[in-house]
This record gives structure tokens, sequence and C-alpha cells, in this order.
């Protein structure tokens, strides 16, 4: 065999090897099962086909990014997505489902947000919400973030803060509704029976820390202005 002939075949020989090597390396990753963790308002077959993502594919192919948009564009619920590849055959698919916490209304319609302010759909006749008082409301669109005017998005950021603060706080069960006309002068309601003033939307945690400790002073059948807005100082003042 001539030198040409020899390097063809060393061509070949090599190719071949290659060919197997990819072949090996595409059954050594092939996705043999796919994990889903904090869906509880879909199930997780819901949530993988809505993924895009199946079983045999390579677990390298897969557009992650792709996958999480899908998901979160399909399922309004669902907040926030994350997939992720775990050797050496398996994709972790972890959501995060917002809580329709808080209403608005747009042309005479309400409908549901969460605690993010992300549409979930309109209200239903047995929803219990905080109806949001003083954005206004240019679009919405179930799974994204309600479109408010340019004058309202430190409006909107300051509601999401706060709504997402009531939730942590375990107060949201016990509002009714939430004011955010003036952004210096942010209420709500508690309890039925005090209006909170907590100030802007800033140091929250803080502030949200004090309201129990001024209702443990009171009696069971007082009523009045809870004020929590100004650094260092806190006062009830009873309704008249």
């Amino acid at each position: 065999m001539n030198k040409r002939g020899r390097g063809i075949k060393l061509v070949l020989i090599a190719a071949a090897v290659i060919a197997l090597l990819f072949a090996g390396f595409g059954m050594l990753f092939d996705i043999n099962e796919i994990l889903v963790d904090g869906a509880y308002e879909y199930t997780a077959d819901e949530i993988i086909e809505a993924s895009g993502i199946k079983t045999g594919s390579n677990l390298f192919f897969i557009n992650t990014r792709a996958a999480e948009s899908k998901i979160t564009q399909t399922f309004p619920y669902i907040s926030f997505a994350s997939v992720t590849r775990e050797l050496p055959g398996t994709v972790r698919i972890a959501v995060s489902e917002g809580i329709a916490r808080a209403g608005i209304e747009f042309e005479g319609v309400m409908y549901l947000m969460d605690e993010n302010c992300r549409i979930t759909g309109e209200v239903e006749a047995d929803d219990t919400y905080i109806e949001v008082i003083g954005l206004t409301v240019t679009e919405v669109k179930v799974g994204n973030v309600v479109s408010v005017d340019k004058s309202d998005e430190t409006r909107l950021a300051f509601t999401q803060a706060v709504l997402n603060r009531l939730g942590d706080d375990g107060f949201s069960t016990y509002v009714t509704w939430l004011d955010v006309t003036n952004i210096g002068h942010i209420t709500f309601d508690y309890l039925g029976r005090f209006t909170v003033n907590v100030g802007s939307g800033e140091q929250l945690e803080y502030k949200m820390s004090r309201i129990d400790g001024i209702i443990s002073q009171l009696e069971e059948t007082d009523t009045g202005l809870i004020d929590v807005s100004e650094e260092g100082k806190s006062y009830f003042e009873p309704s008249r």
C-alpha cells in the first residue's frame, strides 16, 4: 500500500473513532429522568410538556433558557422557572408559584395579580384579594406584570414590595385594600379595624415588625390609625 493509501486509511480510521466517540457521548448523556420541584397548582407532567424537554434527548443540546421561558409563559401562576442539568442524564426543573394576593381594575374588569403584580387571570366570584388602589394601568396580559403609566413605575415597585412584605409577614389574609396613590403615604387596612400608614415603600421589614407590637397594647375593640411611617417612631391614633 502506497503512502496515499495509508493516509486515506488513517483518515477513515480516525473518522470512525470520532464517530464512535460522539455516539458514545450521546448515549452517555441522554436524558433519562426529568424532575420537577416546587409545583403545586400544576402537575409535573404539565410542566415537563410545556418545557419541550423530552427523555432521550442529549443533556447538553437542550436550550434551558427557552424551556424556562416556555414554562412561565404557559402557566400564569408560575412566576419563576429554572432548568438545570445534572450528570449523567437528569434534568431538574424548579418552579416558584406566585400567590394571587391582589386585584387591580382595568377597563371595568378586575384582574388577579400575584405578589409581584403578575396577572394570573380575572377575578372569580369566590376570590379573596387585596384591592390595589392608585395605579394607572395601561395594559393587562395574563402571565405578565401589569403595565402602568410611566409616571407610575415607582408606585408599581412599591406595590410589589408591600405585597411581598404583607405575604412574608402573614398579614395578607387580613388586608382587603392597599392604597399607593401617594407613594410617600402608602396605606392599607388591617383586621378590619385599622388603617396602617407605612409612609414610603422603603424599610418595610422594619416598619411592619412594629405593627403587631402596637396592636398588642390595644383593646380588642380599638379602631383607628397605626402610623409606622417614620423611623424610630410609631403611634396609634384612635378613631373619633
